[in-house]
C-alpha cells in the first residue's frame, strides 16, 4: 500500500553528469528543477508545448541561461571565439612570438590536454580546421 512520505521530499538520488553528455545532462537538469514529473513527456513540456528533446525543454524553461557554469553547453565554436584570447594570455607574455605562433601554441596545448583524455584536436575540425604540428613537437611529447 502506498503512503505519503513523512520525512524529506526526495526518494532517490540523481548522479551528476557533464554537459558534454548531451540529452542525459539536460534530463538531469530538468529532473532537478521540475517537481513531481509523471513522465518523460511531462519533463519535455513547457507552457503546454511538448518539445522533442530535453535540451529544447531546458532551454525554453530558461535553465540554460540562469547559471554561468552552463557556458559549457554553448556551441564549441562559439566557446573558442569567446575564450581564445584568455587561453593565449600566457603565450602573449613572450614578446617575440607572433600572433600566428601564439594561436598555434594554444592549439598545441589544447591538443596535449585532449591527448591525455584519449582524443585529438583533429576530431574537432569544424572548430579548429585541420591542425598539424611540427614533428619535433610530437617527438618531444613522446619522450
Amino acid at each position: 500500500m502506498w503512503s505519503r512520505r513523512k520525512q524529506r521530499l526526495t526518494i532517490g538520488r540523481i548522479i551528476t553528469c557533464h554537459p558534454t553528455e548531451g540529452e542525459r545532462y539536460y534530463l538531469r537538469l530538468l529532473l532537478m528543477n521540475i517537481r513531481g514529473p509523471k513522465s518523460y513527456e511531462a519533463l519535455r513540456t513547457v507552457d503546454g508545448k511538448c518539445y522533442t528533446t530535453f535540451r529544447e525543454a531546458a532551454e525554453k524553461k530558461g535553465l540554460l541561461h540562469s547559471d554561468n557554469n552552463l557556458i559549457e553547453c554553448i556551441n564549441p565554436k562559439d566557446l573558442w571565439k569567446k575564450f581564445e584570447d584568455s587561453m593565449s594570455e600566457d603565450f602573449k607574455r613572450i614578446s617575440t612570438i607572433s600572433k600566428t605562433n601564439i594561436q598555434q601554441s594554444v592549439l598545441n596545448h589544447i591538443n596535449e590536454v585532449l591527448l591525455s583524455m584519449g582524443h585529438n584536436i583533429n576530431e574537432f575540425k569544424d572548430i579548429f580546421g585541420n591542425v598539424s604540428f611540427c614533428k619535433t613537437t610530437n617527438e618531444a611529447k613522446e619522450i
